[in-house]
């Protein structure tokens, strides 16, 4: 619900602007004046039958390239068009005034609470003039047989006219430049084109044959961390950035990991910014490049209207517009301390002043999935059982499509190495079950609907221990459809799992479980099974201290039963709710065994209320 605005820092930022430009003026300059110069003239003589005597040296050839002259008239060309971009920039008010979220050195970023900017076409002047200097920029690199900056150009330049199969070929031919820097390139063209599996490996072999010093300076993610990251990161030293980056994977359904791409490709388009004209006018430096890699490139760029009375004084300031979808997608530190102990529902994508954003392009935006969660024991192994539903939209949030839909559910240890997965396709509903080893996970379920670009997801820590022998344990509480006769086993349950622990006023639910380790001397069992109100809301305690509304009186059920089996013992019951206003309540189910501490188990569920359906 936010997009992130930047543009040169008010006051002091307008004449760093017009000194930078300046500065352009006076560095290209010279290269009009030394194209007019001739170049000095040998001595020449004729002899008396008209045959040309010189003392100027035999050449075999054309006489050798000026490499440097070349790449001037390239750094000339590049110039010229983004000073043409920004007088053809659409005009606007917004940025006037205010204070900033943050300042990076130079720049002023806000946050925007609304997300519905969209970038507005591109002026065809632009447009023209990008393919006339993609033409320049290709006869200059084939008169010096390859540059890496003029590589880098041409590639940057034919990502943005929408042609990243070109780019890519382009770096792949990689003629006459820098190997690691043509690998680079290659993986930001993979990466734009979608490819991210294939982007990882040329960012990994780029990262092995670059510099030692540049390899640590992409690897370091210092720019997208919150101080309690860095603090955590400081502890654990390199080895954590493993664990950073495969929690910051969006989807799991998706192959490779693109936010770590998304990062390399970043600084790959920070180098190949340096030296090179910007729509701001201002030479790059380390604001510009963190600026970058913690948000990625502009979605697009304005001129700011001149206020009144500073119409004509010094360059026009520019604002640049981020991807207003992208939200928070890394981590923040007390996960990252933790990752198998996150709650179910805690890690939300929607905070508006986060320290870096992404918005995947195969979902620019992720939203939350509604989702019921029961663990299950089966010997050594965790039995996860996961009802789930895509909610309905928000306000201005996009409808999803028909499906089918792409699901998964996964199991990865704390380090991000995937343990299980299960997947799937379906509606806007349904369960997932996957059973791995018992231990400590990162569980992750997703749903994405590739045709509408929306997806969905919960990220929540699991761990089960290994059960003690003798040592009576009872599983989580799963609610489900009610159903007359209930389900003898767990398997018969599984298709009335319900996605979202709730149900209409005054309809009955069904609640099924499993009990372990039980033995012939622990009969009878005894069940107890009550229900109160959790949290009534803030009228509603107004209501009962003013004795207008009387408080909800907890429910309770007990029964006794003799097994004469051991091992599992499974339950299915059905609860009529009726009375139960509407609300969330909190269901306990305890059991309870001669000589023994009662095993209890919770489960929260909520009364909607039926007129609101």
């Amino acid at each position: 619900m936010s997009r992130t605005l930047i543009f040169p820092g008010d006051g002091g930022g307008t004449l760093v602007r017009a000194a930078a430009a300046a500065f352009m003026v006076l560095l290209v300059a010279p290269l009009y004046l030394l194209g007019s110069q001739a170049s000095p003239g040998a001595g020449v003589s004729t002899g008396p039958d008209g045959v040309v005597a010189s003392n100027a040296p035999r050449t075999a050839g054309p006489p050798p390239v000026d490499s440097a002259a070349v790449l001037r008239d390239a750094r000339g060309a590049q110039a010229r068009f983004e000073r043409l971009r920004v007088r053809h920039l659409p005009m606007t008010w917004s940025g006037m005034g205010g204070t900033c979220d943050d300042r990076v050195g130079r720049m002023c970023i806000r946050h925007s609470r609304s997300d519905d900017w969209t970038a507005p076409p591109e002026d065809p002047a632009i447009t023209d003039a990008r393919l006339e200097l993609l033409e320049a920029l290709g006869e200059l690199e084939r008169e010096v047989g390859g540059d890496d900056w003029i590589l880098g150009q041409r590639v940057r330049y034919l990502g943005e006219a929408g042609r990243w199969d070109g780019a890519r070929d382009l770096a792949r031919e990689c003629s006459g430049a820098t190997g690691w820097w043509c690998l680079a390139l290659e993986g930001m063209a993979l990466h734009y084109e979608g490819r991210y599996w294939e982007a990882e490996d040329r960012f990994q072999n780029a990262l092995g044959e670059m510099p030692r010093d540049l390899r640590e300076e992409w690897e370091d993610p210092e720019f997208l961390l919150d101080r309690n990251a860095r603090g955590w990161l400081g502890e654990v030293g390199i080895q954590g950035r493993d664990r950073l980056w495969a929690m910051a994977n969006p989807l799991v359904l998706v192959p490779g990991n693109d936010r770590w791409t998304e990062h390399l490709t970043r600084h790959t388009l920070a180098r190949i910014h340096e030296g090179a004209r910007n729509p701001y006018g201002m030479s790059w430096s380390r604001d510009l490049a963190e600026i970058l890699v913690r948000y990625g490139p502009e979605a697009g760029f304005e001129r700011q209207r001149d206020p009144p009375g500073r119409v004509g004084m010094g360059p026009p300031g520019v604002l640049g517009r981020f991807q207003p979808k992208s939200r928070r997608i890394l981590p923040v530190g007390d996960q990252l301390r933790n990752p198998t102990a996150i709650p179910l529902g805690d890690w939300t994508l929607d905070e508006r002043r986060a320290r870096t954003r992404y918005a995947p392009s195969y979902a620019p935006r992720i939203r939350a999935l509604e989702a019921q969660q029961a663990v299950f024991r089966r010997g050594d192994s965790i039995l996860v059982v996961l009802g789930h539903r895509i909610p309905r939209g928000g306000e201005g949030d996009p409808e999803p499509g028909v499906g089918p839909f792409e699901k998964g559910l996964f199991l990865l240890t704390e380090d991000g190495v995937e343990v299980a997965r299960t997947r799937d396709e379906g509606g806007t509903d349904g369960v997932l079950t996957l059973q791995a080893p018992n231990g400590s996970y990162l569980a992750s379920v997703e749903v994405w609907d590739p045709e509408e670009a929306l997806a969905w997801r919960l990220r929540y820590g699991l761990e089960q221990e290994d059960l003690p022998r003798g040592v009576v344990s009872i599983s989580d509480l799963v609610v489900t459809e009610p159903e007359d006769p209930s389900p003898g086993s767990l398997s018969g349950v599984l298709p009335s799992v319900l996605p979202f622990p709730s149900v209409p006023e005054g309809e009955r639910l069904g609640i099924a479980w499993e009990v372990y380790n039980l033995s012939p001397g622990d009969m009878p069992v005894r069940f107890r099974l009550r229900v109160r109100e959790e949290g009534p809301g803030f009228l509603r305690r107004i209501g009962q201290w003013l004795r207008l509304v009387t408080p909800e009186r907890p429910t309770d059920v007990s029964w006794e039963e003799v097994e004469e089996g051991t091992g599992v013992l499974f339950r299915a019951v059905n609860l009529d709710l009726e009375g139960l206003s509407p609300g969330r309540y909190e269901l306990e189910l305890s059991v309870e065994l001669s000589g023994r501490e009662p095993a209890r188990a919770t489960r929260t569920f909520k009364v909607e209320d039926s007129s609101s359906r």
